[in-house]
């Protein structure tokens, strides 16, 4: 139960909490402003060098950094160099760490997201920060932070305006490079102006085409400042509206749909609950006087896993501890159910400080996990067949050649292409093929190890990854079952259809070390198996320098 004092100092509590709140709303008002005279500052600068080391100082203004590299677009041949480390005795540590951060493709994973991405070194000791230098017309680059604060410590503004000063950035740069190309444009003009003076209305119209792309950049670019300033006005009319949302919490307690305990403290180290508000009776089914009567309650409500952490929970706010991290725990209410609820605690002291009991709020976040999961699965897996989407298999190819680099394991991947698909459809039906198709995937699925992935690529082409193998013919022998498991004839819609199908194997490392490599190469070897009569299996192997095509391979 809480006392009169307890209330006040409660009430305390929440108006510290309001003011810290305020404050950290200020101090990001403050940093609002700043990053908003960013773009005009970085636009005044005049070499690359400059805007780089202003880029950095600004970012180590938005959290800490043990060290920072940018690596920028090479027009060359479109690889990665590094051109700015500070402290400059950190430029082997990202020479050795970025090599591996593009082979599983994090570098590509990083360059195709908004907002920065945070993975751990190869050493276990740091953090890196990963984020894109791009503008909506193309990639510049990339930047890389070695982090001076765990993950879960970086503020969302703080990685929004990291966001915006980099894109910043990266528009900059983009103009410079604009400009160097058309200072290569000129110098190339200027060259050819002899020979073009009968010329002289075409090399008019030239010049006028280069002005006009040089005022549309400008236009871009004036536009794209436009739109940074309206976003930093957007973001102070949200703190503002946060603000308000603040000032009407206490109002909202008194009818929130959470579940509220309340549990007062006893000197031998025991708790009970003396107070449950309608939203908590209703989800679990039981009353107050239950829980004071039924001392096993918790064990009946709680699985053993969700009541150890209910137990620390409880522990640290008997301690006085503040700002407990909440917990996703499972529910057992009376009706039967399963329930995924966020449990938070927090301790409550009187006016002397001595904890006097916790209060527990828990949200009922079933469904919201649910729909992850469903979106989770459908993101990666075919809607058709059940079975891995094309992204979900990249990446665990991915994994699996990771895997067999650090333990020198082979990897094998399998192309499947069915034979006489096409007659099916167009003899019985887009729905006879789609239930064929699922057959199929079934059928697959049985002649693999669990630890295999079975994938569809798209219409009646599959792939099957075969990790840790001991030896080249143990892949043609999953591809000889697999040949001889399709032989046998389906049975849909009481139809008897006969199908088959060509495979291609490549193998890693023989055949190639990246998932592209291994893709081309094992679909390469699968055309090869259909010019060998179909219903069979083909590896792919280097061609004689005489046969050699493009692609390097013959079967």
């Amino acid at each position: 139960m809480r006392y009169p004092h307890a209330k006040l100092r409660h009430l305390e509590e929440r108006v510290a909490f309001l003011s810290e709140e305020l404050y950290a709303a200020m101090e990001a008002l403050d940093m609002a402003l700043g990053l908003g005279a960013f773009p005009a500052t970085i636009v005044t600068l005049r070499d690359r060098d400059a805007v780089l080391r202003e880029t950095e100082e600004k970012i180590r203004t938005l959290m800490p950094f043990k060290a920072t590299a940018f690596y920028l677009v090479d027009e060359g041949d479109a690889s990665f160099s590094l051109v700015r480390c500070y402290p400059e005795e950190w430029r082997e540590f990202f020479e050795r760490e970025r090599p591996p951060l593009v082979e599983d493709r994090t570098i590509a994973w990083a360059l195709g997201r908004r907002r920065g991405v945070v993975v751990g070194a190869t050493d276990g000791l740091e953090q890196i920060l990963i984020h894109s230098l791009a503008t909506p017309t193309g990639v510049m680059g990339f930047f890389l932070g070695v982090l001076g604060m765990k993950k879960h410590e970086i503020p969302d503004l703080a990685m929004d305006f990291l966001s915006l000063t980099l894109l910043s950035c990266a528009g900059v740069l983009e103009s410079f490079a604009l400009n160097e190309h058309i200072h290569r444009l000129n110098a190339t003009l200027q060259s050819h102006v002899a020979s073009l003076q009968s010329s002289e209305g075409e090399l008019c119209r030239y010049r006028d085409q280069l002005e006009e792309q040089v005022r549309e950049r400008t236009g871009e670019l004036a536009r794209a400042n436009d739109d940074l300033r309206q976003e930093i006005a957007e973001r102070r009319r949200a703190e503002g509206e946060l603000r308000e949302v603040l000032d009407r919490y206490d109002r909202l307690t008194a009818t929130a749909h959470e579940a509220v305990f309340r549990m007062a403290f006893s000197p031998d180290q025991t708790s009970r609950v003396v107070y449950l508000n309608p939203a908590a009776e209703r989800m679990l089914g039981y009353s107050l006087a239950e829980w004071q009567e039924d001392s096993l309650l918790s064990e009946k409500v709680f699985d053993a896993e969700s009541l150890k952490k209910v137990n620390a929970l409880i522990d640290r706010a008997r301690w006085g501890e503040e700002g407990i991290p909440s917990e996703v725990i499972h529910w057992r209410p009376r009706d039967g159910r399963s329930l995924i609820v966020d449990y938070s605690v927090l301790p409550e002291v009187d006016h002397q400080g001595k904890v006097l009991g916790c209060e527990v709020i828990a949200r009922d976040i079933t469904e919201r996990m649910m729909l992850e999961a469903r979106f989770r699965y459908q993101a990666t897996h075919d809607a058709l067949t059940g079975l891995p989407s094309r992204m979900l298999f990249s990446d665990r190819l991915a994994l699996a050649l990771a895997h067999a680099r650090r333990n020198r394991s082979m990897v094998g991947l399998l192309f499947l292409d069915l034979d006489q698909f096409k007659h099916v459809n167009d003899t019985l039906g887009h729905d006879v093929g789609d239930l064929l198709l699922k057959a199929v995937a079934e059928r697959l699925k049985g002649e693999v190890r669990e630890m295999d992935t079975v994938a569809r690529m798209g219409g009646d082409e599959f792939t099957v990854v075969l990790p840790d193998l001991g030896h080249p013919d143990a892949a043609g022998a999953v591809a000889e079952r697999i040949l001889e498991e399709l032989k046998r004839p389906f049975v849909i819609q009481d139809k008897e259809i006969h199908i088959g199908a060509s495979i291609g194997i490549a193998l890693y490392p023989a055949h190639g070390a990246t998932v592209k490599d291994l893709m081309k190469r094992a679909d390469m070897a699968m055309y090869a198996a259909k010019g060998a009569g179909r219903g069979t299996f083909r590896f792919w192997r280097e061609a004689p320098p005489s046969q050699r095509s493009e692609a390097g391979g013959i079967y």
